[in-house]
């Protein structure tokens, strides 16, 4: 479990770890369905949960046997005008903003990754291509944190289809990896 950030900023680059399949629940439901996936999985796995999440929700959970499949995203609200990119915690305040937005008139697509490595990019790909936008939100640190790598990776492989750069939401670089303290969590994160 992490409490903030500093977990995934500990591991700088989840990416680098092509040997682990890396994960990060955003709700109850995913959480038994990947840690379940986790466990039957014949690759190591590296299943962290968030503290907050932890014990601020209640939802109903599958009892039986249930399992999601690992390295693939969920497009949990869809949308035209922009995408917005998140997994673990900042998963429903990006939900709870493309709300906002659309209230505005600006339809929102909202994509849960619940799997770091191996990264779904064909997801994120496909919904940035009908978007042309994209923000990547999340508790991390904006410098080398997840977010860094997914701006990268779209910017690559869709430079030419962006009607504007893709905007990274992460925590402040100016106090990164302060653990648990009630300054880091005054501001430095986006909510």
């Amino acid at each position: 479990m992490w409490k903030k950030s500093t977990t995934m900023g500990s591991l700088k680059n989840p990416f680098s770890l092509q040997v682990i399949e890396v994960l990060a629940n955003g709700n109850a439901r995913d959480a038994k369905g990947l840690l379940e996936s986790c466990i039957f999985d014949d690759d190591p796995c590296l299943y962290i949960e968030h503290m907050g999440l932890a014990f601020s929700t209640t939802e109903d959970v599958p009892v039986a046997d249930f399992r999601l499949p690992l390295g693939k995203a969920n497009v949990i609200r869809a949308g035209t005008d922009m995408t917005i990119i998140s997994y673990g915690p900042m998963v429903r305040p990006s939900l709870e903003a493309s709300t906002t937005l659309a209230a505005d008139g600006i339809d929102c697509e909202v994509i849960d990754l619940r799997t770091l490595s191996p990264l779904d990019l064909d997801t994120i790909f496909e919904s940035v291509t009908k978007t042309r936008r994209a923000a990547v939100v999340h508790e991390a640190t904006q410098f080398c944190g997840p977010g860094a790598e997914i701006s990268s990776q779209i910017h690559e492989q869709l430079f030419g289809e962006l009607l504007a750069p893709v905007v990274r939401l992460g925590e402040s670089a100016l106090a990164p990896g302060i653990p648990i303290s009630d300054w880091s969590r005054s501001g430095n994160c986006p909510r």
